[in-house]
């Protein structure tokens, strides 16, 4: 349990930093150049890891049809989408219209695998999405906005379910025991060519900036929000399921708000107490076993009484 609790825990604190990172790579090269070079990145780190442990560095043919959606919809198109929707929406609107994957992930965990949610994880996925809601409600605010609001929104939704489809095709992989490395490795490359030819479609030829600011954004992005973040990822889907994983979407936004805090001096308001102590509980409905959690409630309970 201990295991999954680290791996989880710092795959959010990686994926709570990104949008640092991330602000560095927008306006300077081409979008689409730019996620391809991160995703190549990150592909050909992975599979020179593999070289050098002597392993096979692609998947079975078996699993292709999942690496071939994994690299479509989360190491390429998904990312796109969540780029454009930010340049029309608040980080408030982006951070609700994300976490909404943990809700997705309910339902595809049902349609596509069969998986009914624990009524404890149920309510924590709840909870931890109406956490989000509380702690962005002062930026809930469309009145004054432009109709590329209402566009914004769509491509986050739609970037959310894609990943959410994503972490279902990750959980049939492993379910059939799929290497982690290979698979991940060449779902990646698979993303960073969609990218690349995506540039090459659009008649925009790949540049790069060579600053420490864009490359260092660039190999900080490849190595640890991609490469770490998304293995880490995968293992909790592999571990508590793709519900439990996606709570990792209503987590993030917090601790993103911890280093805002930090580095924005951003300013803490009742809104905020109160949506992070609800989705702090909504996250240990979801992480804790259910009955380790009524062992606690107990103990605590009996802590609590006065001996008779």
């Amino acid at each position: 349990m201990w295991k999954t609790a680290l791996i989880y825990t710092l795959t959010v604190l990686i994926w709570g930093t990104s949008w640092i990172a991330q602000k560095y790579q927008l306006g300077s090269v081409d979008l689409t150049w730019s996620l391809a070079y991160r995703f190549g990145i990150s592909a050909a780190f992975l599979f020179a890891l593999l070289r050098l442990r002597g392993e096979k560095m692609l998947p079975p043919l078996s699993a292709w049809k999942q690496v071939a959606l994994i690299g479509l919809m989360t190491f390429s198109v998904n990312y796109l989408l969540l780029y454009l929707a930010t340049e029309r929406l608040t980080s408030g609107l982006i951070s609700v219209a994300s976490a909404t994957l943990v809700l997705f992930n309910v339902v595809n965990a049902k349609i596509f695998l069969g998986q009914n949610a624990k009524p404890a994880v149920m309510i924590g996925a709840v909870l931890g999405f109406l956490g989000i809601g509380v702690i962005m409600a002062p930026q809930l605010q469309l009145g004054g906005s432009t109709g590329g609001v209402a566009l914004g929104l769509a491509l986050a939704l739609l970037a959310a379910y894609l990943g959410s489809a994503a972490s279902t095709a990750v959980a049939r992989a492993r379910s059939s025991g799929v290497p982690l490395l290979p698979f991940t490795a060449s779902s990646m490359a698979t993303g960073a060519l969609v990218m690349a030819a995506a540039g090459i479609v659009r008649g925009v030829p790949p540049t790069i900036v060579p600053s420490f600011s864009y490359v260092g954004s660039l190999l900080y992005l490849s190595l640890f929000c991609s490469t770490g973040a998304f293995l880490g990822y995968f293992l909790i889907i592999e571990r508590i399921g793709i519900i439990g994983a996606g709570c990792m979407s209503i987590i993030i936004p917090i601790f993103a708000l911890i280093i805002s805090t930090i580095f924005e001096g951003y300013q803490w308001s009742i809104y905020t107490f109160i949506g992070m102590t609800i989705s702090i509980i909504g996250n240990a409905l979801v992480l804790i076993p259910s009955e380790r959690l009524l062992q606690l409630i107990r103990g605590k309970t009996l802590e609590a009484s006065p001996e008779a």
